[in-house]
């Protein structure tokens, strides 16, 4: 199955942002009805359109996350199948850490902290509620930053393996992936902060 990607004349990294580019022009075909029924609301009544608008942006960042975090979990499975179910049970077990977390504690420690950090759903409150925090936004980007990446490290290992390149370039591959989620993090808890 894979035979085809691999021998492609195109970079991992290319073929895995075709595909979440892909993906994501056909979730932003629902945006044009989104944003027309505040409009048509309008002419009923007053409404708060730039709530509304603030309210699409956030979802649309929510989407690009839950999208990147698809595109991951498929590279994980030949099954398309298993890859939407278990995209779903992700979503939904993030939608649920809140609950989680309160369930752990109801002030908050170090479990939870750590927990919040998978929660997709807690940076679309505030866009919800018409408040405009830029560190949201910046959550969803390094979620498909790090996904698109984990993907593409994915594929590099289904592509070249130990007994073919050795223990070094095993090693160079996790060192990477350690620092760019170690950037990750920093950047977000740096914006945060």
């Amino acid at each position: 199955d894979y035979q085809l990607l691999f021998t492609s004349p195109v970079r991992l990294w290319q073929i895995v942002v075709g595909k979440y580019l892909a993906a994501v022009s056909v979730f932003l075909t629902v945006f044009p009805v989104m944003l027309a029924y505040p409009l048509i609301m309008r002419i009923y009544g007053d409404v708060p359109f730039n709530e509304n608008v603030l309210a699409v942006v956030g979802f649309f960042f929510f989407g690009l996350a839950a999208l990147g975090l698809g595109v991951l979990i498929s590279s994980l499975t030949e099954n398309q199948m298993i890859a939407a179910v278990l995209s779903f049970f992700v979503l939904l077990l993030s939608a649920m850490v809140k609950a989680i977390s309160g369930m752990i504690s109801r002030g908050g420690n170090m479990i939870t902290a750590m927990l919040s950090i998978l929660d997709l759903t807690g940076p679309f409150d505030n866009s919800l509620y018409g408040v405009l925090y830029w560190p949201d936004y910046v959550y969803y980007i390094s979620v498909v930053v790090l996904s698109l990446f984990y993907t593409e490290q994915i594929l590099a290992a289904r592509r070249f393996s130990v007994k073919t390149h050795g223990i070094p370039w095993a090693l160079v591959i996790t060192l990477k992936i350690v620092l760019v989620t170690a950037a990750v993090l920093a950047v977000n808890i740096g914006i945060r902060a």
